[in-house]
């Protein structure tokens, strides 16, 4: 039995048992028990009554808020009648009368021709510089973007084509079919450009441009035309200068303006694919590099001279 506070002198003390230091009796354990339930009932009365203080409370702030909306709303209706009676008034007003003269002078009548079909919106009131509402995208960038997702399209076909279609066919009927295509490609561009319609024509060729390198793959794929005596990157190399040559050749013909720009991203690779074989480290990296380098630089100044002789005038974009 846990020791308890003796009501004599206040010492722990053995209910069940007389004080060790006063002597008195501690009461028992009916006694305790008589106390600890009017305690228990002391503190359930106390919550009833904070239960009931807490009811009171909530049905006092319920009917606050519903006097509160109630105010609100009568405050917008009563300034929603006094606007419309402001409206009213001010629409049954009537403009001062003026006294006719002796002589009215005639109202000009305009000329039908001075009426058309688009008749322009009434001004905003209030709105003294009304902003032109302009289109995101022109029609010329709208048709440009199209016309460069196609050939986007058309460069990725071919591509697919070249390393995986058609695998029934051998690599020399691949390559037969890939060339005549290029061909085919690179007809086009001139005739449509001498319609007018030079956007178009500049996409065609550039595809027609792209494939010359994918035929260089597909006779590489050929093995008995090279037969394994030259290596992969001299190939490369020689492929990519064909390429340059017919972009150049091609831009001289045409005017065009898309085989300058494949000229000079042909020539960047072949110096590097050719001399692959007998470069060895970074110093002879560098020295390449630097080669290439200094040919574009030679062309760049080279470019304003030439330009003149490639551009074809009284084209139109399409």
């Amino acid at each position: 039995m846990p020791a308890l506070p003796c009501p004599s002198c206040g010492r722990p003390a053995d209910p069940t048992l007389p004080c060790p230091s006063c002597g008195a009796d501690a009461g028992g354990i009916a006694a305790e028990l008589a106390r600890v339930e009017r305690e228990i009932s002391e503190l359930s009365r106390q919550d009833v009554a904070m239960q009931v203080q807490r009811t009171q409370l909530s049905k006092r702030m319920q009917a606050a808020m519903h006097r509160r909306a109630l105010l609100a709303n009568a405050q917008d209706e009563r300034s929603r009648h006094a606007t419309t009676k402001q409206k009213r008034s001010t629409g049954r007003r009537r403009p001062p009368r003026v006294p006719p003269t002796r002589h009215p002078r005639p109202i000009p009548r305009p000329a039908p021709e001075a009426f058309s079909d688009a008749v322009p919106p009434p001004p905003v009131p209030g709105d003294e510089h009304p902003q032109v509402v302009r289109p995101e995208q022109s029609t010329r960038s709208v048709q440009n973007i199209l016309l460069a997702l196609g050939a986007l399209l058309l460069g990725v076909a071919a591509v697919v084509f070249a390393g995986v279609a058609i695998s029934t066919l051998d690599d020399l009927s691949r390559a037969t079919i890939l060339i005549v295509a290029t061909l085919l490609m690179l007809l086009a561009p001139p005739a449509i450009a001498r319609r007018g319609l030079t956007a178009t024509a500049e996409t065609l060729a550039a595809v027609g441009l792209l494939l010359v390198p994918l035929d260089g793959y597909a006779l590489w794929e050929v093995e008995q035309l090279h037969r394994g005596a030259i290596p992969g990157t001299v190939f490369a190399g020689l492929v990519f200068a064909a390429s340059a040559a017919i972009a150049g050749a091609y831009a001289s013909s045409t005017g065009l303006a898309v085989p300058r720009y494949a000229t000079l991203l042909a020539l960047q690779p072949i110096l590097p694919l050719m001399a692959y074989e007998a470069i060895s480290g970074p110093g002879g990296w560098a020295l390449v590099l630097t080669v290439v380098a200094m040919m574009d630089l030679a062309l760049a100044r080279a470019l304003p001279t030439h330009l003149a002789a490639w551009a074809r005038p009284g084209s139109a974009p399409a």
